[in-house]
């Protein structure tokens, strides 16, 4: 493939590959949130982890096999792309937790947010502050904008630290005997 259609189809594949993530990481989501806390859905927290780690090794190889063997595919390349994999994967995981916690599951979304509070330390419901923690993180649950960048930022970080791992795999020297 030449270098004018490898850049052209960077956003393309990173969509599309981001896109695949994020839909098998829902799916695994909504079997956890339909099923009773315990051995399975921690199962399944594994199930999650694997599936994700190795759809984001799949999908960077695969790019990276469309640079030519002269060119190579460097740890940097790798990297960068599994970032905007991961634009794509926050941007639909944040509107999905949006929608499960507004309309369709609100009241999983409810009780794993009651319980994130009272394991926090810094919250007091009795005090000004504690009351006002409650309303932003409400107004933050409530609005789609706050939960794709959400979705965002933590799977840059999630996807960003698995990505280091992977790159290690992915990246290939270029070779300098392979040319015309």
């Amino acid at each position: 493939m030449d270098k004018t259609e490898l850049k052209r189809s960077y956003w393309t594949d990173a969509a599309l590959a981001g896109g695949v993530i994020g839909i098998v990481i829902l799916i695994i989501n909504i079997i956890q949130i339909n099923l009773p806390t315990g051995s399975v859905t921690t199962l399944l927290s594994l199930v999650k982890f694997l599936a994700f780690g190795y759809l984001l090794y799949y999908y960077a190889r695969k790019r990276s096999i469309k640079y030519d063997a002269a060119d190579g595919f460097s740890f940097g390349q790798s990297m960068g792309y599994i970032l905007a994999m991961m634009l794509f994967t926050g941007f639909i995981l944040g509107l999905a937790d949006f929608v499960l916690g507004n309309y369709i599951v609100p009241e999983y979304y409810e009780e794993s947010f009651a319980a994130m509070l009272d394991n926090n330390p810094m919250y007091d419901p009795d005090t000004p502050e504690g009351e006002r923690m409650l309303s932003l993180l409400d107004a933050y649950r409530r609005s789609p904008v706050a939960n794709a960048l959400g979705g965002i930022f933590s799977y840059l970080i999630y996807g960003g630290l698995l990505g280091l791992i992977a790159s290690a795999f992915v990246k290939r020297k270029p070779e300098i005997f392979a040319g015309e």
